[in-house]
């Protein structure tokens, strides 16, 4: 008996199947999930082979590892929404966490594996990719469902999402996988459109929310669908923002947003606004689709081959869903001709964003076979056309009045695919010539955006609007797909429902199947097992390092991923950005002036380290070798830069084995002027600048903290002494580094910098070396942050 209500309580079998019912509705999405996995690996074998140990031969691949890692551990460390926003990258440049998507919802799942498991890094990396790309389908099965799509259709659909040749080309890359937070954010917007209310508008909010904490690039652009879905709503009831629902679902919507603002995201307002982030217009166009890359195949389906410029994108949907979503598109624009109550304009209203579209590719074809018809006017009009079809869609949205709430989300979808081809081209269309020089104009649409809106400015993959593009294009294949079982017999149309969806997915993952070289591996190195990393590991005091050879992406990537982990600040490390001071040491390195180098990395504080690894042998540039004989050596038979004996002369040994060579650099240099540079974060911690000088003889110092007023100090001949200078918090710059110079009326000798804690904050019953002893003690724990190590007091 239920001793609260005096029923008798349900067996057990009973409540058994009752539990079981409740989960019915997860059956579907779980089993997708599962299948979907499964296809991914099958499709990108043999890189299952190698998830141990093994990172594709690609520059991103450490990159992305690398922050997994960092990100999972910073929350093993008890920081799990990322209050501390430095990272060890991109110095003297602070909150660099923010410089790239945050992938909170992976980092979570990575910090499960970490602590639950003894896995390699690479493993882990190797399973969140697998689980992120494979959480597409199901997904995508929920929106589709909501359209009113047959389960059998859907489930082929959101399959054939996951193992597009668009999509598998990116196995490389770990945030294009993000793509189902895509059908997320468009559910709930359909179910807020659907039927308004406080708990729908919530939900976007919420939705959107997630998706920007994933992956904040793709989570943007889909905010451009959404005038696009809206139009296509409110031609039904252009009285719809005036209902009660509506009201009370837009306010809960904005004042969600408000909410979740500060949690993760408010950092790259910041960024933005002090323009950390803002991405230059050349930046952006390397990394846009180019107009023919759409029909430029991938893998092993190649009906042609068409020479469009892609860089490492491919923006290939395949021939079997580019002849399905035409089939859907096809089916859209029957029913909208068909509807013989609405006006003229209204059946019409598709026709000219398809035809646009259609005499843009015809005209990009013709350049591309014929350039020299290329001319001033037929130029303009090609230029012209991305905004007139990008308009002709929007109104094309305010004809679906007479439509079914499924069928008005399914035309704001398309019709918001056609803006997206467009912006994915970046700020200037271009279609290359074999032979020849190419056709390119400005893509007006883009430079509007860019210039004149909020957000484009801060992305630089304006590539990755392709994937709404082809989640359009995978939306109107369901739609298709549903609307041939439909054609059949009641009694036969879940069977031919299921055979179409499997020939449609089967045809999809042949077409994805990459070449052999686009999953090669490369076992990670391990730089771990030689002393001198080893010993740098164990270092008390923070340190920059600047790691040579330096400047080749690939060698970088598995640097950063293997090597520097989040142990000490890096001084070049790529992040999917170079600071110029970086790059100008690179260029320095490059061409053999190793005095510039080290001039340039004596300013950093904390104090740089230079670390050789003689097995990364580069070969010398063009007139290298005849300029610097004694820096070439031969490793492996062939000529190559002896990065540690180049340094030598500016720099000391205080390490070294059979592999690595750690140098410090020399201290007391004589000048007339000194310049320090810091990040901000540690500016914030330790406000007062300390510079030791031997002066020479009678002079005095000016010191200018942060491009302020110089403070004046006499100094005494043959006297050393201690010049403090406060440094204040707001001149500290939001991310970039910070300088401090000292001039001296005659030559001085500079014998030490360091930031500190002023007196009244600092602890006098500290020495020196308890304060290394507690750092040492510190860093051994396991899970201690970096951050909290480094606050710990710094004493004279």
């Amino acid at each position: 008996m239920d001793g609260r209500s005096g029923s008798p309580a349900a067996p057990a079998p009973a409540r058994a199947r009752a539990f079981l019912r409740r989960l019915r509705p997860l059956a579907a999405p779980a089993a997708l999930f599962a299948a979907a996995a499964a296809l991914v690996v099958a499709v990108t074998w043999p890189l299952a082979l190698h998830a141990d140990g093994g990172l594709i031969r690609h520059w991103d691949p450490p990159f992305h590892a690398w922050k997994l890692e960092f990100m999972a551990r910073r929350i093993l460390a008890g920081d799990p929404f990322f209050l501390n926003r430095e990272t060890t990258l991109l110095y003297p440049h602070a909150g660099t966490l923010y410089f790239e998507a945050l992938q909170w919802p992976a980092s979570l799942l990575g910090a499960l594996f970490f602590a639950a498991t003894d896995w390699s890094p690479e493993l882990v990396y190797h399973v969140v990719l697998l689980a992120m790309w494979s959480l597409s389908a199901p997904c995508a099965f929920l929106f589709l469902r909501a359209l009113g799509v047959r389960p059998a259709a859907a489930a082929a659909a959101s399959l054939a999402f996951c193992v597009l040749p668009y999509r598998v080309s990116y196995v490389n890359e770990l945030q294009m996988q993000f793509a189902f937070g895509t059908p997320l954010v468009l559910l709930a917007l359909h179910r807020f459109f659907e039927r308004p209310g406080a708990l729908r508008g919530a939900a976007v909010s919420l939705a959107l929310w997630f998706y920007a904490v994933t992956e904040l690039n793709q989570a943007v652009f889909c905010v451009f669908l959404f005038p696009f879905l809206a139009a296509a709503h409110l031609a039904r009831d252009p009285r719809l923002p005036l209902r009660r629902g509506f009201a009370a679902g837009a306010l809960a919507a904005a004042a969600a947003g408000l909410a979740l603002l500060p949690v993760l995201l408010w950092p790259y307002a910041q960024q933005h606004a002090a323009g950390a982030v803002v991405r230059d217009l050349a930046e952006v166009n390397r990394h846009s689709v180019h107009v023919l890359s759409f029909l430029k195949p991938f893998g092993r389906s190649r009906p042609w081959d068409f020479e469009a410029k892609t860089e490492e994108w491919q923006a290939y949907p395949g021939l079997a869903l580019a002849r399905r979503a035409a089939a859907g598109a096809a089916a859209l624009c029957c029913a909208s001709l068909r509807d013989r109550r609405a006006p003229a304009w209204r059946r019409l209203a598709p026709l000219p964003p398809l035809a646009g579209t259609a005499a843009f590719l015809a005209l990009s074809v013709l350049f591309r076979c014929a350039p020299a018809l290329a001319r001033p006017k037929p130029l303009l009009i090609w230029s012209a056309l991305p905004c007139a079809c990008a308009a002709a869609a929007l109104l094309a949205c305010f004809g679906a009045g007479g439509a079914s709430p499924r069928r008005r989300t399914l035309v704001g979808l398309a019709a918001g695919a056609v803006l997206c081809a467009f912006l994915s081209n970046g700020p200037f269309l271009a279609v290359d010539v074999p032979g020849a020089r190419g056709v390119s104009a400005p893509n007006a649409l883009y430079l509007a955006l860019y210039r004149h809106g909020p957000f484009l400015a801060g992305f630089r993959a304006a590539c990755r609007f392709g994937v709404l593009v082809h989640f359009a294009m995978v939306a109107l294949a369901a739609l298709a797909l549903d609307r041939l079982a439909a054609r059949f017999p009641a009694r036969r149309r879940r069977v031919a429902a299921s055979l179409s969806g499997a020939a449609f997915l089967a045809a999809v993952a042949l077409e994805g199947i990459p070449p052999p070289q686009a999953v090669a591996t490369a076992p990670s190195d391990r730089p771990d097992d030689w002393p001198v990393p080893a010993r740098l590991a164990r270092r008390p005091r923070p340190f920059t390092l600047a790691v040579f050879p330096m400047g080749d992406r690939m060698r970088d990537g598995r640097t950063m991923f293997t090597l520097l982990k989040d142990r000490y600040d890096s001084f070049y490390a790529w992040c999917g950005y170079v600071p110029p001071d970086a790059e100008a040491v690179r260029r320095a390195a490059d061409r053999g002036d190793y005095a510039a180098v080290c001039a340039a990395l004596r300013e950093l504080w904390p104090d740089c380290l230079l670390l050789a690894d003689s097995a990364q042998p580069v070969r010398p540039g063009p007139g290298y070798a005849e300029a610097h004989p004694d820096h070439v050596v031969l490793r492996g038979g062939a000529p190559a830069v002896d990065h540690a004996a180049a340094l030598a002369p500016f720099a000391s040994v205080a390490d070294a084995d059979g592999r690595f060579t750690l140098l410090s650099l020399d201290r007391g240099q004589v000048a007339e002027k000194f310049a320090k540079r810091f990040r901000s974060d540690y500016g914030r911690r330790f406000p007062e600048a300390v510079f030791r000088v031997d002066p020479l003889g009678a002079t005095a110092a000016a010191v200018s903290v942060c491009g302020g007023p110089p403070e004046r100090f006499a100094l005494e001949p043959g006297r050393p002494a201690e010049i403090r200078a406060a440094v204040p918090r707001e001149r500290l710059a939001v991310s970039g580094g910070n300088r401090i110079e000292i001039s001296f009326d005659a030559p001085a000798r500079l014998t030490g910098f360091e930031l500190r804690k002023p007196a009244a904050d600092r602890s006098a019953a500290l020495r020196l070396e308890q304060v290394e002893e507690i750092e040492h003690e510190a860093r051994k724990a396991p899970g201690v942050a970096r951050g909290a190590v480094d606050d710990v007091v710094a004493v004279e």
